[in-house]
C-alpha cells in the first residue's frame, strides 16, 4: 500500500523530476500491450477457423484457449487503463482517488494473469490428452496433470478474486480489513504468496514441456512434429520468461512495497509477455500448416518438356502434311492416297510412289493416272522404264 503521510516538498519536487524507467513509460507499457493483445487474437482466430471451418473437429482444448485469450486481454486492458491514473510513476505524486483507481484495475490484473496462466495449461494438456494414446503413460501423465493444474488454477483464481473479506473492495479503498495473500498487508506474507505463485507455475510450465518433447519422438507422429516442435520451440521462451519474472520477482520483492506504483511495470510487463508466449503455444500450431497448404496451393508450378517428333515411311521420306477442310466440308479419304489434295481441288505434284517402284526395279501394278504429274504423259514414263531396263 502507499504510505500514509504527504513527503516533504523537496522529496516531491525529486520524485517528479526523476526519470522514468523504459517499463514506467506509458508509450512503451501501451505499445507492449496492444500489439501482443492484437496479434495473439489473430493467431485465436485462426485457430478457430481451423478447427470449425477447415478441420471441423472443435473439442475442448480450443474453448480454453479462447478463455485463456480474453483473460489475457482482460489483464493488458487493465494495464493500459492504469497507465492513464499514474502506473509508472510514484505513488507520493498520485492522489487518492487516482491509487484506487490503480489498485482496482491491479485487483482485475491480477484475476486476468492468475487465470489466463491456468486455462492455457488446461488447453494445451487437453490438446496432449487428445493426440496420445489412451493407455499410454504419458496419456495418464496428461491427464493427472491436468487435474493438478485445475486444483491450482482454481486456487489461485479464488484467492485472487476475494482477496479480502467479506469484500474484495476493501483492497482498492486501501482499507486493510481481512485481507490476506495478494492483498496481506504484511510485506513478508505479500512477497511470499506472490513468489510462490511463480515458482509453482514455472514448475507446471516444465511438466507441461516435458508432454511436449514426448511428443516428438512418437513414431505416429510424424505429420504432427513440426506443428509440436513450434510448441517446444514457443513453450521453452515462455519458461524461460516464466524463469526471469520469478528471479526478478525474488530480487525486487515481486514489484510490491511501499511505491507499489512505480515498481509494478516491469514484473507485470514480463508476466505479459510471459502469458503472451504460452498462449501462442495453443493457437498458432494448429493453422499454420493450414496457412503453409495454401502458399504451397498459390505458388505451385510445374515442371514440363515440349519434344517434336517427324514421322517417316520405311523408306525415309517424310509424310505430307495434310491440312483441314473447312467446316461443314467433307472429303473421301481415298483421294488423298490417290494423290488428290481435297483442299485445293488438285492433284498433289508429287512423283515419290512411282519413283519408289522405279528404283525397286519392279513394275507397278497399275497405271499411275495421268494428271499426277506434271512434268510428262503416262506414256513418256513407261518408255523411260524400258529403257531403264
Amino acid at each position: 500500500m502507499a504510505s500514509t503521510g504527504p513527503p516533504p516538498p523537496e522529496v516531491l519536487a525529486a520524485l517528479a523530476a526523476e526519470p522514468l524507467p523504459w517499463p514506467n513509460q506509458q508509450r512503451n507499457m501501451l505499445t507492449v500491450c496492444i500489439i501482443l493483445t492484437t496479434f495473439l487474437w489473430i493467431s485465436t482466430i485462426g485457430r478457430i477457423w481451423t478447427r470449425f471451418i477447415v478441420v471441423k473437429k472443435p473439442w475442448w482444448d480450443d474453448f480454453f484457449a479462447v478463455i485463456a485469450v480474453s483473460l489475457f486481454t482482460m489483464s493488458t486492458v487493465s494495464i493500459c487503463v492504469m497507465t492513464r491514473y499514474g502506473l509508472g510513476r510514484h505513488a507520493a505524486l498520485l492522489s487518492h482517488s487516482s491509487l484506487e483507481k490503480v489498485f482496482l484495475f491491479q485487483w482485475i490484473w491480477g484475476i486476468g494473469y492468475a487465470a489466463s496462466t491456468a486455462t492455457i495449461k488446461i488447453s494445451l494438456l487437453c490438446q496432449y490428452i487428445r493426440v496420445y494414446q489412451p493407455g499410454m503413460i504419458t496419456y495418464r501423465f496428461a491427464q493427472l496433470l491436468l487435474i493438478v493444474v485445475c486444483l491450482w488454477g482454481f486456487a489461485l483464481t479464488f484467492i485472487s478474486t476475494f482477496v479480502c473479506f467479506p469484500s474484495p473492495s476493501a483492497f482498492w479503498k486501501m482499507e486493510p480489513r481481512g485481507c490476506y495473500g495478494f492483498a496481506a498487508t504484511k510485506l513478508s506474507e505479500l512477497t511470499g504468496t506472490i513468489k510462490g505463485h511463480s515458482a509453482s507455475n514455472f514448475f507446471l510450465d516444465c511438466l507441461v514441456l516435458i508432454l511436449a518433447i514426448r511428443l516428438q519422438f512418437l513414431k505416429d507422429a510424424d505429420t504432427n512434429r513440426k506443428s509440436m516442435l513450434a510448441i517446444l520451440i514457443m513453450g521453452t521462451t515462455a519458461c524461460g520468461f516464466a524463469l526471469w519474472r520469478l528471479i526478478d520477482i525474488i530480487i525486487t520483492g515481486g514489484g510490491v512495497g511501499i511505491d507499489p506504483t512505480w515498481n509494478m511495470p516491469g514484473p507485470g510487463l514480463l508476466s505479459t509477455v510471459e502469458v503472451f508466449l504460452a498462449a501462442l503455444c495453443a493457437t498458432i500450431p494448429f493453422f499454420w500448416p493450414v496457412l503453409r497448404e495454401g502458399f504451397n496451393k498459390i505458388f505451385v508450378h510445374y515442371d514440363f518438356t515440349v519434344a517434336e517428333e517427324q514421322i517417316q515411311d520405311d523408306e525415309g521420306y517424310e509424310l505430307a502434311k495434310t491440312g483441314s477442310l473447312p467446316a461443314g466440308i467433307q472429303h473421301d479419304q481415298s483421294w488423298q492416297r490417290d494423290g488428290w489434295d481435297p483442299e485445293e481441288k488438285k492433284p498433289i505434284t508429287t512423283a515419290v510412289p512411282i519413283l519408289k517402284n522405279i528404283f525397286k526395279g519392279s513394275k507397278a501394278t497399275q497405271t499411275p493416272p495421268s494428271h499426277i504429274y506434271t512434268g510428262g504423259t503416262s506414256s513418256e514414263i513407261t518408255s523411260k522404264k524400258s529403257r531403264t531396263r
